[in-house]
């Protein structure tokens, strides 16, 4: 089995997960339509992903960044600051209120000295 073939078996297994692969020709010609399609899927997958990580990165003001670095360190900002305020999901909402509740607990804990 080429590599090409053995590429297809693996996205073929993603795709169907436990069900059963339909069986299909495999021709050289029929395996390079699936590598094709196979490809085109998975770009479409990225694309959607990469655009749905930016609206996210916008939604909390962090333009991504043609600048690697700078880019790199935003998000190491945003990924730290979800860690330390305990943000399972980081969205601009959740670390503002999640914010806003460490500091209510500051308060608190100050009002009471």
């Amino acid at each position: 089995m080429d590599i090409k073939h053995r590429e297809v078996v693996q996205w073929l297994e993603e795709v169907y997960g436990n069900d059963q692969i339909p069986p299909y020709e495999k021709s050289e010609r029929s395996i390079n339509i699936l590598h094709q399609l196979m490809t085109a899927t998975k770009t479409a997958e990225y694309n959607a992903e990469g655009q749905q990580i930016s609206k996210w990165l916008e939604s909390v003001n962090i333009k991504p960044s043609i600048q690697l670095k700078e880019g790199q360190q935003g998000l190491t900002a945003f990924a730290t600051s979800a860690q330390v305020l305990d943000v399972h999901i980081p969205t601009s909402t959740n670390i503002i209120l999640a914010a806003n509740q460490l500091e209510m607990e500051h308060m608190q804990i100050v009002l009471n000295l």
